[in-house]
């Protein structure tokens, strides 16, 4: 086939990879029109500056006589959240936009409930000046309320907790080889997390700039933003897909013994006292996804985590994605200080894209256990029901990687490149 034809089939692959896409039904809630003032006010922490970074835990109980059929909010945060119903994840978002469109998702709790006391929480962070490029910010807050009852309005009753334990840092793009635009990495240490967020210094929520009328406004309410803070818009956007999923294979490990097992948590691995080792996990593909990592003891030990979509050779050159023999990773990092507890697990507010994961790990007097090792991949949820079918060999490949391609680049906003 001439270079012409086939420049001609690449293109019309990806032409079709990204027009025959059918999007699953959005969330299942019916649809809501408002127009005025909410009656929940916006809330925060009462030391926390309007755009410094921090992570904040939202709590408030719910006593349930009888679970209804139906317990419909509005949610929302700047930066983002993640809404939890009795320990169960139920939410993400917001999804991005500006200011004057500020979005909420619309949320059914009721197949989450209980008879009886019900916690629900949210985990609230702002990015502070490393957010990343796409992600505007008019300051750090959260925003739930319902739609047939006003028992879980944010306000004064709902406490808050800082959590120290979690920092970011931004990649220094240049180092990495390109302009970095992302989600910055993130340092967790253990011993600051208030475990369970039971024992930590919960407070009174404060509403937004402690002024007692703070509210939230719908768009149509005032176009212009006369009333100031955010202009909210229901987001038209399914729930981003989250699926759990496998590490491939170990690649190399140096200063421990590579134990497969982990990759499944059916055996630990263990990294003994004052070692430093390194392990080089795959997933064998490209993947957008947060890691989820769980250990024990350690006390005191540090890893790193480093993602990439391949390895660099001397010349700093990737060449074949496929091989590692004699070459090393750069990337973007997270880092992890252990406290010595059991069964400690990780995983970083934002997902990361990568297909290469490396641990490096130094520990002191304690051995750690890493217990299991896997992710959970994330995009926007395009069910592929196109089809295209050729007697060259070279176009399925191709088509599954034009498929793979659209997928990861495409989360609340579509990117040229997920990574950067």
């Amino acid at each position: 086939m001439g270079r012409a034809v086939r420049a001609i089939a690449l293109a019309v692959l990806s032409l079709l990879g990204a027009v025959l896409i059918a999007t699953p039904a959005a969330a299942q809630v019916p649809p809501f029109s408002l127009a005025g003032i909410w009656n929940a006010s916006w809330i925060t922490h009462p030391d926390v500056a309007a755009d410094e970074a921090a992570v904040l835990h939202f709590r408030r109980e719910l006593v349930l006589d009888t679970v209804p059929e139906s317990f419909v909010v509005r949610v929302s945060a700047d930066n983002r959240y993640r809404l939890f119903v009795n320990g169960r994840s139920v939410s993400v978002g917001p999804a991005r936009s500006d200011v004057l469109h500020w979005r909420y998702e619309r949320v059914e709790l009721a197949p989450y409930l209980v008879t009886g006391p019900n916690v629900i929480t949210a985990t609230v962070w702002n990015w502070g000046d490393a957010r990343p490029m796409a992600q505007i910010s008019h300051r750090t807050g959260f925003l739930l309320e319902g739609e047939s009852s006003n028992a879980l309005d944010t306000g004064s009753n709902w406490q808050v907790l800082r959590d120290l334990s979690r920092t970011f840092a931004m990649p220094d793009g240049q180092a990495l080889g390109g302009y970095y635009v992302a989600a910055p990495g993130e340092t967790y240490v253990a011993a600051a997390d208030p475990q369970g967020r039971e024992g930590g210094a919960w407070v009174a929520a404060v509403n937004v700039g402690g002024n007692p009328q703070a509210r939230a406004i719908s768009r149509g309410a005032d176009p212009y933003g006369n009333a100031g803070d955010w202009q909210m818009v229901a987001s038209e956007l399914p729930p981003m897909e989250e699926t759990p999923q496998r590490f491939a294979a170990i690649r190399r490990a140096s200063g421990v013994a590579a134990e497969p097992g982990v990759l499944n948590g059916t055996r630990n691995m263990l990294i003994p006292a004052n070692t430093t080792a390194s392990i080089l996990l795959d997933q064998g593909e490209l993947t957008n996804a947060y890691p989820v990592l769980t250990a024990s003891g350690g006390a005191g030990a540090r890893m790193m985590l480093t993602y990439a979509e391949s390895l660099y050779d001397a010349e700093g050159n990737k060449g074949d994605r496929n091989a590692v023999d004699g070459k090393t990773i750069r990337g973007v990092t997270d880092t992890i200080v252990f406290d010595g507890g059991t069964e400690r697990q990780f995983s970083p507010l934002w997902w990361r894209t990568f297909r290469y994961l490396q641990l490096d790990i130094t520990t002191g007097a304690e051995p750690l256990a890493l217990q299991d090792v896997s992710s959970i991949f994330t995009a926007y949820p395009m069910q592929q029901r196109a089809g295209f079918a050729s007697d060259q060999d070279w176009i399925d490949p191709i088509w599954e990687i034009n498929w793979r391609g659209l997928r990861l680049s495409a989360y609340d906003t579509y990117m040229d490149t997920p990574y950067w």
